[in-house]
């Protein structure tokens, strides 16, 4: 038994070729070893064949990613301006002097003492007599009638001095100053031109009042001649029944 522990390590002796005997071929020797590759040049081969491995891998992902991202579409967008035009009513002008009312005016006639209205509307008066003692008038034998001439038409009374013309600018009339104005009258006649927008104050024959405010007259001759007239009749307290 060997006890010398190195011997047991040391690597065997290399031995020596047989030498051949002769008349027999030699004996070919054995194919040398491939040397190894380093441990580094294996990691770089394992890496590359690795990467080959995973480049289908990443194609596959890719491609399935572009499968599925729809495309992008570029939506056209469109401005649209709108223009609001707001209208505000002007503030009232509280500076100016506001112009007379739109609302028709009611003319107040002043009060006559000891005279009743009894009768107000609208006649027209002709060739015949009207009789403005009857409630309401009618045609008779007294009071005024209407006659046509070359000029135009004039008013005639039953009595001279029954009538007369109001002065134009004057204010309308009461029974009072109707009555006044008959009394002051001078003129004696029975016969009185109108026009339109005359005013004739006239007294009956049994002392009533009227107020003839001339709206239209007619001319046709003498016997077919007109005048009309918004009427308003006084009885008062010496009006003879």
């Amino acid at each position: 038994m060997n006890d010398d522990p190195q011997a047991s390590r040391r690597p065997p002796e290399p031995t020596a070729p047989a030498t051949p005997e002769p008349g027999e071929p030699p004996t070919p020797e054995p194919p040398a070893r491939a040397p190894r590759r380093p441990r580094d040049s294996a990691i770089r081969a394992a890496l590359i064949t690795g990467g080959f491995g995973l480049a289908p891998l990443l194609l596959g992902f890719l491609g399935l990613s572009a499968a599925v991202t729809p495309p992008t579409v570029d939506t056209p967008t469109h401005t649209v301006t709108a223009t609001i035009t707001q209208t505000v009513p002007p503030s009232p002008d509280t500076t100016r002097t506001p112009g007379p009312s739109s609302s028709p005016s009611t003319t107040t006639e002043p009060p006559s003492a000891g005279w009743l209205r009894t009768w107000q509307g609208r006649v027209t008066l002709v060739s015949t007599f009207t009789d403005f003692d009857g409630i309401p008038p009618a045609h008779g034998l007294s009071d005024v009638k209407a006659l046509g001439f070359v000029d135009g038409v004039y008013l005639k009374a039953t009595e001279p001095g029954d009538f007369a013309k109001v002065t134009p600018s004057a204010s309308p009339p009461t029974a009072d100053s109707c009555l006044s104005l008959i009394d002051a009258t001078n003129d004696r006649t029975n016969r009185l031109p109108v026009v339109k927008g005359d005013r004739v104050c006239l007294r009956t024959n049994i002392g009533r009042i009227v107020l003839l405010d001339i709206q239209d007259t007619i001319v046709r001759g003498e016997d077919n001649s007109s005048a009309t007239a918004e009427v308003t009749v006084w009885t008062g307290s010496a009006t003879r029944s």
